[in-house]
C-alpha cells in the first residue's frame, strides 16, 4: 500500500464535516436572479459560464454540475464549494436540470 508523502494524515486533523462528503447537505439558493452570458470552460463533471446577477447587475461565474453516475464525484464539488465559501454562501444557488441525487 502506498502512502502520500504530503498531507497523508490531513483528515485526522480536520473535523468530520470536512471530509465526510456522504453526509453533506447543501442549502440551495434561488437561481432566478442569475443569467448565463457565455461558456468559459468545462471539465469532466461540470461546465463553467460567465453570468450576471440580474438583481444587482454584478458579474459572476456559474458552475453547472453535469449529471454523474457516482454520487461521490458530484458531492465532492459541492463539498469544495462549501469549504471555499462557507455553507451558507450565496454563490451556491442551485442544481441544474437532471443533476444526480
Amino acid at each position: 500500500m502506498s502512502r502520500a508523502r504530503v498531507y497523508a494524515d490531513v483528515n485526522v486533523h480536520r473535523p468530520r464535516d470536512y471530509w465526510d462528503y456522504e453526509a453533506l447537505t447543501v442549502n440551495w439558493g434561488d437561481q432566478e436572479d442569475y443569467e448565463v452570458i457565455r461558456k468559459i470552460g468545462r471539465g469532466k463533471y461540470s461546465e463553467v459560464f460567465e453570468g450576471v446577477n440580474v438583481g444587482n447587475n454584478s458579474k459572476c461565474v456559474i458552475k453547472i454540475l453535469k449529471p454523474v453516475k457516482k454520487k461521490k464525484n458530484q458531492t465532492r464539488n459541492q463539498n469544495l464549494a462549501k469549504h471555499v465559501w462557507g455553507n451558507e454562501h450565496h454563490s451556491v444557488v442551485g442544481r441544474g436540470e437532471g443533476s444526480a441525487e
